[in-house]
């Protein structure tokens, strides 16, 4: 009977943590305050001269230490800043496990030992154990009362989970006391984000680990179909660079054509000019000598000739210099079609590029 009586409280604790974690999730208040009471009248049960009571004190009160192992840490976590989180709020609660494991040690030294002369008669006159089960009361009355006058909303963390904004602000607004409305609304919007990235409620690590496989493939996927997406815009811009690259390979040797016909043009048109002023310092000479000779006819025979000899080079220069201006605008056309075609080019890989990234 003294294995059940001790494995009672074990076995409250085991139900307490089990009954915890599936009432947070309809909030952190209603499992504290409920399970203070439970521990609370463990407590004085289990100082009753009755076994069964007793032993039916100590299973309550392991239920109430079981739910408040589960809950209080939770209710910090979810609370206290993850700035703070490290500066011993962590590690509370275990702090007041080893705390109260301690106390209890030490109380049991001076309990009544069995097998020495009056050891019976000590052990039952001896209150000492009564001590020790009411020692949690006052720490379950506090517990309790905190939460019903003090703490009279859920966590922050339970808000936000709940994507609740208007009760999230105002738990954000008694942590973060002096702050702008802007700020507590730009804190809310991360705390959610930082929430779906992270399941907070029992039961859910499942269900996120599903989420986040499916997200995952998702990305695969998009991935997958981005990379062929990439590798044909590549393989489309390689071959119009190709193409671009062929054409400017062709416009440049229009252009070396071209420039040559110019040059071309130019010198016969020296050589044009340089033979006209020639043939007119010949002429000159020759009507220089007809006028000696008073041979009017013939003077105005030779100047109709000259002109007419003028008049065909001016129009063989002009045909020319038309000619090599065509090839010229012709070049230049063909290079500005070609930079306008790069640029398409260059401005739709730049397009896809941002569409794969935004996606």
């Amino acid at each position: 009977m003294n294995a059940y009586f001790l494995a009672a409280p074990t076995v409250g604790i085991s139900i307490g943590s089990t009954f915890g974690a599936a009432m947070m999730k309809t909030g952190r208040r209603l499992p504290v305050i409920i399970f203070n009471l439970v521990g609370i009248l463990g407590c004085f049960l289990s100082i009753q001269d009755e076994y069964f009571v007793m032993m039916l004190g100590k299973l309550f009160f392991g239920m109430g230490a079981g739910v408040l192992i589960a809950v209080a840490p939770r209710i910090l976590e979810e609370t206290v800043p993850s700035t703070l989180i490290d500066s011993g709020f962590g590690a509370m609660t275990n702090v007041g496990v080893d705390v109260m494991s301690l106390t209890s040690t030490i109380f049991i030294m001076f309990m009544p030992r069995k097998g020495g002369k009056g050891s019976a008669t000590e052990m039952k006159a001896s209150s000492l154990y009564k001590i020790l089960y009411l020692l949690p009361v006052p720490m379950f009355a506090t517990s309790f009362l905190l939460n019903i006058m003090c703490f009279r909303r859920e966590t922050l963390g339970y808000y936000i989970h709940k994507k609740d904004k208007e009760n999230g602000i105002r738990a954000i607004r008694q942590i973060y006391m002096g702050e702008s409305m802007e700020d507590y609304n730009e804190r809310y919007e991360e705390l959610c984000a930082d929430d779906d990235l992270n399941y907070k409620d029992p039961g859910d690590y499942l269900a996120a680990a599903k989420a986040s496989t499916a997200k995952m493939a998702k990305i695969v996927s998009k991935l997958a179909k981005a990379e062929s997406q990439i590798s044909g815009e590549i393989s489309k811009v390689s071959k119009e660079v190709s193409e671009a690259s062929k054409e400017y390979d062709k416009l440049s040797k229009d252009i070396s054509n071209a420039s040559k016909e110019v040059s071309e043009a130019v010198s016969d048109a020296k050589q044009a000019f340089s033979k006209g002023v020639s043939d007119l310092g010949s002429e000159a000479s020759k009507v220089e000598k007809q006028v000696e000779d008073g041979d009017v006819m013939g003077l105005y025979n030779e100047a109709k000739g000259l002109k007419d000899k003028v008049t065909s080079a001016k129009k063989k220069l002009e045909s020319d210099y038309s000619s090599a201006k065509g090839k010229v605008k012709k070049a230049k056309d063909g290079a500005k079609a070609m930079k306008d075609k790069a640029a398409a080019a260059y401005g739709t890989a730049k397009d896809y590029a941002g569409d794969v990234k935004t996606g």
